[in-house]
């Protein structure tokens, strides 16, 4: 596809050329040209632009990445291990070496280095299936790296999700959820800390007053994916698993989401260009879906995780911001939050991997859950 595209833009630039020799060499007036002769510069600029994001998107996907230590971040020799510079949200400043694969560089420990100082750690991590505790969620380890988010195309006034902006960052290793936290798993949570979750619940355009995470209005099993909680609540599970285990727990950033759901891949879906409804549990024409399901139903991602798309929508930690041409970090409007991955009863476009949507700190929702990340301690 970038060669194909590389050709067009060879194209272009040629028929550019052309079109510059003849306002040169035509009859109209000094100010028509002089007008050309931008438009025409302006092209050739463009076409430059587009060629560098190409290359760099090539790079990436091939695992070319190089060290380059910035804003004083130490280099980093061994691969996925962490450099300095973390903005708070698994960011970091400094860039990381990486060779080509995308999961694997941390070795489910938490000390994010690619290989463990501690085999029996290690061994003993793997035997669990990635758990840290008996009701711990399993985790995926994934390396450092430079990772390319968001998209560059916004259709100005179309109805429809808003989009993140096309970004690249350098993150520091780390670990995430393979599935969505699930009924069981929250409600251990709950009995063990004697929490309060949300009581209260929306439907669409209905409030349900009294709906819980245990009966959230829809049709659910333990193993589905909990609902109709809160941003609040989410936090303080994330909260409850690090004061369990000793290791740092957390909602994951936008783009700590977004790069474990695109697992290196450029297209708007992990299924390609479109999904359909046998892919993902997400409402359909003349098929609209009437709750979650069970976690992991459907096939997983390149980095082993599952229901990146549809069943339900989930939280994660940044501050909304309205502008889609805004990176959204720990400044906004942060009473509101931000949700990725779109929900059972949303259609295909909200589970595009750049969309995002808003919604309040304290907001509960039938469709929408969480999965969480693991910081290095």
């Amino acid at each position: 596809m970038m060669n194909w595209l590389l050709v067009a833009l060879l194209v272009v630039a040629l028929v550019g050329i052309g079109a510059l020799a003849m306002v040169i060499d035509s009859g109209v007036s000094d100010k028509y040209k002089q007008s050309m002769v931008y438009a025409l510069f302006g092209l050739f600029g463009l076409i430059g632009v587009v060629f560098l994001l190409v290359e760099d998107k090539s790079a990436f996907i091939h695992g070319q990445w190089e060290t380059t230590g910035k804003k004083g971040g130490k280099k980093s020799k061994q691969h996925g291990e962490v450099t300095d510079g973390d903005d708070g949200l698994g960011v970091a400043e400094a860039e990381v070496t990486r060779k080509a694969g995308g999961s694997g560089g941390d070795d489910g420990s938490g000390n994010g280095k690619g290989n463990s100082s501690d085999p029996q750690k290690k061994t003993e991590f793997a035997s669990s299936g990635g758990r840290d505790c008996d009701v711990c969620p399993p985790m995926v380890a994934l390396n450092g790296g430079k990772t390319v988010v968001g998209t560059l195309f916004h259709a100005a006034g179309a109805a429809g999700p808003k989009l993140g902006p096309l970004q690249e960052k350098s993150l520091n290793a780390f670990a995430i959820s393979r599935y969505e936290i699930t009924v069981a798993q929250f409600d251990a949570f709950v009995k063990a800390k004697g929490y309060k979750p949300a009581n209260v619940c929306r439907a669409g355009q209905q409030i349900l007053q009294g709906a819980t995470y245990k009966e959230p209005g829809i049709e659910q099993a333990e193993d589905h994916p909990v609902v109709c909680i809160s941003w609040h609540d989410a936090s303080a599970y994330s909260n409850w698993l690090t004061e369990k285990t000793g290791r740092r727990y957390a909602l994951p950033s936008e783009i700590e989401w977004e790069h474990a759901a695109r697992a290196g891949s450029f297209e708007l879906y992990q299924t390609g260009k479109q999904i359909h409804g046998a892919q993902a549990q997400f409402r359909t024409a003349g098929d609209p879906r009437k709750s979650t399901l069970a976690v992991g139903g459907f096939s997983a991602n390149n980095f082993g995780l599952h229901d990146v798309h549809g069943n339900a929508a989930e939280f994660v930690k940044n501050c909304w911001n309205e502008s889609e041409n805004s990176v959204a970090a720990s400044v906004g409007e942060c009473s509101l939050r931000m949700i990725k991955g779109g929900a059972w009863y949303q259609t295909g476009p909200h589970l595009q991997f750049p969309a995002r949507a808003p919604i309040g700190i304290l907001d509960a929702d039938q469709g929408v859950g969480f999965r969480v990340v693991r910081y290095r301690e």
